[in-house]
C-alpha cells in the first residue's frame, strides 16, 4: 500500500492471531459472570483456547465466543460439556463439604472449562460455530442429562439414605411379575 503516518492500533492484542489454526464455537448462558474476552478456556487445567467475545442476545442470554487452538479443538465433540470455571463452588451433602477453588487468574479474569463425558466420546466432531449451553459450574454440566435417551424423574416419600448426585441407578426389569434381567 502507500506509505502512511497514521495507524489505529488496539487497545489490547487480538484474541485469535492471523492464520492460527483452530475452531470457534458459541456458548450460551443466561449470566455473563466473570467471563470476559481474553478469559481463558482450559481443558483438565490446560489453557488449549481464550474467549473472543461476549455479547447480550436477546434480553436475557448471552453469547459467548470461544476459540480453541487446534489440535485441541479436535476434543471438542456434540456432546462436550462447557461450564463456568472461574466460580468457586461449594457443596454439601451427607458426604461432607466439598469446595472446588478455581485459580487466582480465574477468579478474577473469568475462565471457561470443558470435557466430553465417555458416552459422548464417540460423537462427531463439533463443527465451526457450534452452539453448547455453558453450565453455572462443573457439577451440574456433568450432571446434566446426555444424549437423546429418555430423562426420568423419581420422587420418594422419605429419605433416600446415602442416594447423591451420579449415584448409579440399577434397573430390574420384569415381565408380568417375574424378574427377567438386570440391566
Amino acid at each position: 500500500g502507500a506509505p502512511t503516518r497514521r495507524f489505529i492500533g488496539l487497545e489490547k492484542p487480538p484474541a485469535i492471531k492471523r492464520g492460527q489454526a483452530g475452531t470457534l464455537f458459541v456458548l450460551t448462558s443466561d449470566r455473563l459472570g466473570s467471563i470476559g474476552q481474553d478469559a481463558d478456556v482450559d481443558y483438565r487445567g490446560l489453557k488449549v483456547g481464550a474467549v473472543t467475545g461476549t455479547r447480550l442476545s436477546g434480553s436475557r442470554s448471552f453469547e459467548i465466543s470461544v476459540f480453541i487452538r487446534a489440535p485441541y479443538d479436535k476434543l471438542v465433540r456434540t456432546g462436550t460439556r462447557f461450564w463456568n470455571a472461574g466460580a468457586v463452588e461449594v457443596s454439601a451433602s451427607q458426604g461432607g463439604v466439598k469446595a472446588r477453588l478455581a485459580s487466582l487468574g480465574a477468579i478474577v479474569n473469568g475462565a471457561v472449562a470443558f470435557d466430553t463425558p465417555a458416552v459422548a466420546d464417540a460423537a462427531p466432531g463439533a463443527a465451526w460455530g457450534a452452539r453448547f449451553p455453558l453450565y453455572s459450574d462443573q457439577s451440574k454440566a456433568e450432571s446434566a442429562p446426555s444424549g437423546t435417551g429418555p430423562t426420568y424423574a423419581v420422587m420418594f416419600q422419605g429419605a433416600v439414605g446415602g442416594l447423591s448426585v451420579g449415584a448409579p441407578v440399577t434397573l430390574r426389569v420384569t415381565h408380568q411379575g417375574a424378574p427377567l434381567s438386570d440391566a
